[in-house]
């Protein structure tokens, strides 16, 4: 019971009052008061329902980390693929540099010369039929290089399309190359 001429603070008003006051020695307790009896603990369901609203707000946490770590992954296999690629795209050069420049002492010469080097500036040479595969999403060989090239090609061709890929390997372009070449 609370001791009478005590000074009572309400505390936390949730269906039982959560109640702090002192005792005539001056020691401070709390308390859950229900009608005059002051409990030494919450009653259940004031526990109950502190629980569930913890529960809830740590599950909301637990799913939007979830919904991160799915993003994050997703993110990383995505860098991991461009990685590669960009690897790959440049093995011919570390080859070239091994062989014939191991110590890049003609590096900018060579890069130089390579710039030189565009396709545009021989598609008009090409007298055979053709048939280009493109990922728009390529930032190796950037669409806009290939459609440069193919714009000048002057025989019969055509181009295959792929929006959502990248300097990767395009699925059914090599059952659509092997159908080219047989009806050449």
């Amino acid at each position: 019971m609370i001791p009478p001429a005590s000074a009572v603070e309400p505390v936390n008003p949730n269906g039982y009052i959560h109640v702090r006051f002192t005792k005539p020695d001056g020691q401070v307790r709390d308390g859950w008061v229900q009608s005059k009896f002051v409990g030494a603990r919450p009653p259940d369901s004031a526990v109950e329902r502190e629980l569930g609203a913890e529960n809830a707000s740590l599950k909301e946490q637990l799913d939007s980390a979830q919904q991160d770590r799915t993003s994050f992954s997703q993110k990383e296999k995505e860098l991991t693929e461009k990685l590669t690629q960009l690897n790959k795209a440049y093995e011919e050069l570390k080859a070239f540099f091994r062989q014939f420049d191991p110590q890049h002492e003609r590096e900018r010469e060579i890069f130089t010369t390579l710039g030189y080097v565009d396709c545009q500036h021989l598609a008009k040479r090409i007298r055979a039929e053709v048939m280009m595969g493109t990922g728009l999403m390529d930032t190796i060989c950037p669409p806009s290089t290939q459609f440069a090239a193919y714009n000048k090609i002057t025989s019969p061709k055509r181009m295959e399309l792929y929006p959502d890929f990248g300097h990767e390997g395009l699925p059914g372009i090599d059952e659509k190359t092997m159908t080219f070449m047989l009806g050449l």
